[in-house]
């Protein structure tokens, strides 16, 4: 049981990790419905405790719920997109990467959400901004090979009607 208390306009409440679609993920990713994972992905507003006093949590288990989290956005977004609901699939991308906007993981998933929906201009967007970040962090600035495959792939092809 986590129990997390911030300002005013944060977040305040109690989540039973045990519980929640953060734990343990790839461990019941068959299977599961969209919905165990909706609530725990709509409740992120940005990076791990953002904000908050949390001198008592070592950086290694901070990096951990971040994990979890960009897991859990991850495998909604791909949820949704089997379901073939593309605008959720790409809400659940965008708050993972509220979370982590470095996620690569996030962005891939956020680019065939929107070519899904038939947003190229927003798949360019979405590749404009992973690019961004990845620069921010990588040490040659260039994004996963598998990044940029899934940008060439999506680029070169019209979507079918």
């Amino acid at each position: 049981m986590v129990t997390v208390v911030c300002g005013a306009d944060r977040l305040a409440g109690t989540v039973d990790v045990g519980d929640c679609a953060f734990a343990g993920v790839q461990d019941r990713r068959r299977g599961l419905a969209s919905d165990a994972f909706r609530f725990p992905v709509s409740a992120v507003r940005g990076p791990v405790l953002d904000g908050c006093y949390h001198w008592w949590l070592e950086t290694p288990v901070i990096e951990n719920i971040r994990a979890e989290i960009v897991d859990a956005a991850d495998l909604l977004a791909e949820l949704e997109l089997d379901a073939d609901r593309p605008d959720r699939s790409a809400r659940a991308a965008r708050q993972g990467l509220a979370s982590d906007p470095y996620a690569e993981q996030l962005w891939r998933a956020l680019m065939r959400a929107e070519y899904e929906a038939g947003n190229m201009s927003r798949v360019h967007e979405a590749w404009k901004a992973c690019l961004k970040a990845v620069a921010e962090v990588s040490a040659d600035g260039d994004p996963h090979p598998e990044t940029i495959a899934l940008y060439r792939q999506l680029t070169a092809t019209r979507r079918p009607a």
